[in-house]
Parts: structure tokens; C-alpha cells; sequence
């Protein structure tokens, strides 16, 4: 007879074939079969097939053992494998190692020497095989367990994954139909795995980063994203732990983690935990793992509202680092027993929050002190700084705030304030952007240090200043019923029609505008002193 033999592109050279052959009655048999693929080598082998010359096709049966140096075979192989098969490639850099093979076939060799597997089975086991991963740049080891292909069906038993400090165990199976594998059932079992090594591989790095030693399981039945039927159960966990989120500044220190899959959807829990100094806990909920959308609900003693940075404060500058993925989108609550900002404390602080793409919003931010509460609602968007806000706050104590901006001044007003606002906003120049409306009513209050109503009065009435019948706005102040304004603002220059302060000494009104970029003022003021109007009158 002869033996054809071919080499496929990219395939090493085969050598060394030595075989014991018998033919009888047009039957090959072919024994004791050993040879060479490059480094790999073949040590015991068979060959059973009827040789019918009038016949266009003839029956065989196979057998080979042997090691395969899988380094030389890994690249010639993606070349013949389909496209999700190929896609390994953006996954793994390198394979390197040797493996066990064992094949038993049955088919037919056509015209041509065109073969037709019938029935085959091809089982591997690595001694080791390293894996040479593109993100995160790292190695691991395949130790253990064995990978067996069949027709339509590739099935993993306890293959072992490892490197210096995590074991991964791998049972499960995949269709294949087309040459494209289809995820039937996985099994992980992780005992443990370093989190700071391998969460890169399902989240990127700027939206999250972890420290600890998880363990625990989780099966999946079904490809993730392809099959509608797709789900997955099992529980997670590591103690002690570090969470770094990318919407957040500083990452949480917690006691334990613990994830629990089950169906489509996953939470997290993250209790007995530190952020910032401060005692916090954590919960992110996944409706949907096969999809970007995460909701979180972050619970906290005490926080500086600027560690949350998917809120951008007017007035601070750009650019804001890029903390989620354009295609994440990411919801949820904050509650805060007591929240900083700058030099202002609110207490009982709530607020909700969403990424939608390139938009984002941050509204209900609730919170009370001063003697009132506040309420403040953001939205934003990513390609730029510009801010719609809406604001309000209701009896706040004007001294009482305006101390805590200024500790060591004596402070302008008095009073309980009520505002509202609606305005837009260029954060990188807060000046020269503001535009939009708003009002502000202060009751039964004082006016201190007042330069402009202090010049106003002297040149009303001189005389009144020097014998004690107005009060001097540096030491008395001036007292008032009411002080309030509507107010328009457009490239930074605010407006007023209707500035008035009411008291028992004097009413003042005014019209004009204020120019921030430039810090002028452009005022028309009237004032009525009535203790004047009084003495006149006697």
C-alpha cells in the first residue's frame, strides 16, 4: 500500500514515523505506531481499515496516544478554529507546556484522501500547560484535570487553574455546533482567588478594584449575553477585604464580602466596613450580570460629599477623571448620617444618582442643618462642564451658615432664609457661565457690615449717624422685617427689579445688576429712614 501524508500550513514537520503494517484480504492493520509533529510525539498508535480498491470510500478505526508540545500547536490551530474560538486570542498572549492526548476515531477515507470522522474522542490532560494572559499581563498554570472532545460536545472535568496564589477548579461542557462552542453548564469553584490578580478579567479597572482572598462557588448554565435562557447560582466571599470603586475617592475597608448569584441577577453585600474613617456599608445589586447595569446603595456615618465623585459641585474645575465605561450604566442611594462640604455639615443626607451613558444625574440631595433643610438637583454630561441645577432651601439661619463659611468674621446677616434657583453652569468658569433665575426671602433678621448701605445712609442724613437716630450698619446693624429678591442672571451678570429691605428704621429698595467676572456693581437704591420721616412730621 502508501501512506499519503500531508502538512498542513503551519503545522511542524512529522518524522520519525515508525509503524508494523499487515495486509490480508484488503485489511490494513496497522500496529505499534509511533512518530513526531515537530516536538510533540506519538508513542503508541493503531490503525484498522478495509481496503476496498473497486470502492470509493474505505471504513477505519483509529487509535494515538501520545504528549503534545501545545507551544508549536496553539497558533496553527486558532487558524483552523472558528470565529469565537479565535477570539481567545484578545484573552491569551501565549500557551505554552505539554498535554497528554489520547484520540479514538471512526470514519472513512474518500477520493482524494478527503477523510469523514464519523465518531471520535479526543481526551487531554495537561502536565502542565502555562497560559500567558494579554489583560491582566499574568501567568497560569493548567495543572490538572482533563478536557475531552466528542462530536458536538466539549466537556471539562476538574481542570485545575493556578498561579502563586489562587486555585480555580473548572467542571462544565459546551456545545459545539458550526466549530462555535456554546456554553452548556460551568461549574467555578474558587479556593481561594487573589481579587487584586484577577478581577480585571470582569471589570475594568477604572470602574472597580478589589483586595482578598475569595472563595466559594458558582455554576452557570447556558452562554452569558447569547442564550436567553441563561442563569447562574452560587455564593461568594472574602474576609477581610478592600473595595475600590471609580465613583468613589477613597476605597472601603470591610470585615467581609459577600456575593450571591442567583437567576440572572447578583448582589453584593459589604458590611461591618470603613470609608474614609467613618463607618459605611455597601450593596450592589446586578439585575442583569449579562448586562451593564449596576445599582448601588452606599450607607454612611460620616462623609465629605466630595469623595463621591460622580457629583460635580459648581465651581470646581475640569477636567473630572473618567470613572465608568460610556456603555455602564450605574444607579442608586446614598444615605449619610452626616455629610461635609467644604466648610458647610448637613445632617440625615439622601441623595440618588444615575449614569446613562454619556448623561448623568444626581437629584433628592436632601440634607438639614442650619436650622432648615436643603434640597439640590444636578444634571450633567460628559463631554463637557456645563451643569443644569435646581436649588432650594427653607428657614435656614443666615448667621449660623454664614459662620461656618467665615468662623472668625462677625456675619453679614441675620435671619431665616428661603430660596430657590434654576441655573446652568460652566464648573471650569462658574463667573462667566451662570445663567438662569431665581428668589430669596430673609425674615425678621439684621443687616451687618453692609459698606454700600453704610455710604447709602451717611449721605441721606449725616447728622441722623452722629446723634444715634439711624443705626450704624458696622455696630447696631440694620434690622428688618423682610429682605428678599428676584433675581436673573445671563454670562455671569445677575439682576434685580425688586431688591427691597423692609424694617422698622428704613426701607430700602433697589434696581440694577451685580457683574461677577468683573466684581462690579451697578445699583440705583432707594431708601426711606423713618425715624427722619418721623422727626419731619413732628
Amino acid at each position: 500500500g502508501a501512506v499519503l501524508l500531508a502538512r498542513p500550513l503551519g503545522l511542524p514537520a512529522l518524522s520519525d514515523v515508525k509503524a508494523r503494517l499487515a495486509l490480508e484480504n484488503n485489511h490494513l492493520t496497522v500496529s505499534e505506531l509511533k512518530a513526531r509533529l515537530g516536538n510533540s510525539a506519538f508513542t503508541d498508535g493503531s490503525l484498522s481499515a478495509e481496503l476496498n480498491f473497486a470502492a470509493t470510500q474505505a471504513r477505519f478505526i483509529a487509535h494515538l496516544k501520545g504528549n503534545l508540545a501545545l507551544g508549536e500547536l496553539y497558533r496553527p490551530a486558532l487558524g483552523f478554529a472558528a470565529g469565537r474560538a479565535r477570539a481567545l486570542q484578545r484573552y491569551v498572549k501565549t500557551l505554552d507546556g505539554a498535554s497528554q492526548v489520547d484520540v479514538r476515531a471512526e470514519g472513512r477515507i474518500g477520493q482524494g484522501s478527503r477523510l469523514v470522522l464519523g465518531t471520535y474522542k479526543v481526551e487531554m490532560s495537561p502536565r502542565p500547560v502555562l497560559v500567558v494572559l494579554r489583560s491582566p499581563v499574568r501567568s497560569v498554570k493548567f495543572v490538572d484535570g482533563t478536557v475531552t472532545l466528542v462530536p458536538g460536545l466539549l466537556t471539562v472535568k476538574h481542570l485545575h487553574l493556578a498561579d502563586d496564589r489562587s486555585h480555580v477548579f473548572l467542571d462544565g461542557s459546551a456545545k459545539i455546533e458550526r466549530g462555535e462552542p456554546s456554553l452548556r453548564r460551568l461549574l467555578v469553584e474558587l479556593r481561594p482567588l487573589e481579587l487584586k490578580d484577577w478581577l480585571s478579567l470582569a471589570v475594568k479597572p477604572k470602574e472597580a478594584t478589589a483586595t482578598g482572598r475569595v472563595e466559594g462557588q458558582v455554576s452557570l448554565l447556558g452562554t452569558p449575553v447569547i442564550d436567553p435562557d441563561f442563569s447562574a447560582h452560587g455564593r461568594l466571599s472574602a474576609a477581610p477585604a478592600t473595595v475600590k470603586l471609580g465613583i468613589l475617592r477613597s476605597p472601603i475597608n470591610a470585615k467581609s464580602i459577600v456575593l450571591n448569584v442567583n437567576g440572572r441577577g447578583a448582589k453584593m453585600v459589604v458590611d461591618e466596613a470603613e470609608f474614609e474613617g467613618e463607618k459605611a456599608s455597601l450593596k450592589i445589586d446586578a439585575p442583569d450580570i449579562t448586562r451593564p447595569v449596576i445599582r448601588l446603595g452606599i450607607d454612611v456615618a460620616r462623609l465629605d460629599l466630595h469623595a463621591l465623585k460622580f457629583v460635580h459641585f459648581p465651581g470646581e474645575p475640569k477636567p473630572r477623571p473618567k470613572h465608568l465605561s460610556p456603555d455602564t450604566r450605574i444607579s442608586g442611594h446614598v444615605k449619610i448620617d452626616r455629610a461635609q462640604v467644604d466648610r458647610l455639615a448637613f445632617s440625615q443626607v439622601t441623595l440618588d444618582f444615575d449614569r446613562r451613558g454619556d448623561n448623568w444625574t444626581v437629584s433628592n440631595i436632601r440634607g438639614a442643618g442650619y436650622g432648615g433643610n436643603a434640597l439640590l438637583n444636578l444634571v450633567g454630561r460628559s463631554q463637557d462642564d456645563i451643569i443644569d441645577a435646581t436649588a432650594k432651601v427653607k428657614k435656614i439661619d443666615v448667621a449660623w451658615l454664614l459662620t461656618a463659611l467665615e468662623p472668625n468674621t462677625k456675619p453679614l446677616l441675620s435671619g431665616r432664609l428661603n430660596a430657590d434657583a434654576t441655573f446652568r453652569v460652566d464648573t471650569e468658569n462658574f463667573k462667566r457661565t451662570l445663567k438662569g433665575s431665581g428668589s430669596f426671602r430673609v425674615s425678621n433678621g439684621t443687616a451687618y457690615r453692609l459698606k454700600l448701605l453704610a455710604q447709602v445712609l451717611s449721605l441721606m442724613s449725616v447728622s441722623g449717624l452722629l446723634h444715634g437716630r439711624l443705626p450704624d450698619p458696622f455696630v447696631e446693624g440694620i434690622p428688618f422685617r423682610v429682605l428678599k429678591a428676584d433675581l436673573t442672571s445671563k454670562d455671569g451678570v445677575l439682576h434685580t427689579k425688586d431688591l427691597v429691605l423692609d424694617g422698622p428704621v428704613l426701607r430700602l429698595s433697589t434696581v440694577g445688576y451685580l457683574d461677577l467676572p468683573t466684581d462690579t456693581l451697578n445699583l440705583t437704591v432707594g431708601v426711606m429712614p423713618f425715624n427722619i420721616v418721623d422727626n419731619v412730621l413732628s
